[in-house]
């Protein structure tokens, strides 16, 4: 999902190890808008109880509205995981999503190096 040229990585023999990367995926939510996201971000993988990431990003939509997230994640299966999302700032069509958790999916979409992102959210 990451270009190793953009990460820093730091291993604890065989206990942990602990990256800090740049990174950018493509995403989808189930109000159908879709886009792309610029993430800066860590995980830290633990031997024997799996991988804990947690990305600062920037997205947009396919109409330019802007929004800032974290995604976090607690899993063992790097490649696909579920995790939650909170927003923190918007514009356009995503001003009004300050606080909201939503959860999603990621897949590493093979070869390219890139993630691809799928969020599902519940509205009041």
């Amino acid at each position: 999902m990451t270009d190793p040229r953009d990460a820093d990585v730091l291993e604890l023999k065989n206990l942990l190890t602990y990256r800090q990367f740049k990174t950018k995926a493509t995403w989808q939510d189930s109000l159908g808008d879709y886009g792309d996201l610029n993430c800066l971000g860590s995980y830290t993988s633990l031997k024997d109880e799996g991988t804990f990431l947690k990305y600062f990003c920037r997205g947009a939509n396919q109409n330019n509205d802007e929004f800032w997230l974290t995604l976090t994640r607690d899993s063992k299966d790097y490649d696909a995981g579920i995790g939650r999302t909170t927003y923190i700032s918007g514009t356009g069509r995503y001003q009004k999503l300050k606080g909201l958790k939503c959860n999603y999916g990621v897949k590493i979409l093979d070869n390219k190096n890139i993630g691809f992102v799928k969020q599902k959210c519940k509205f009041k």
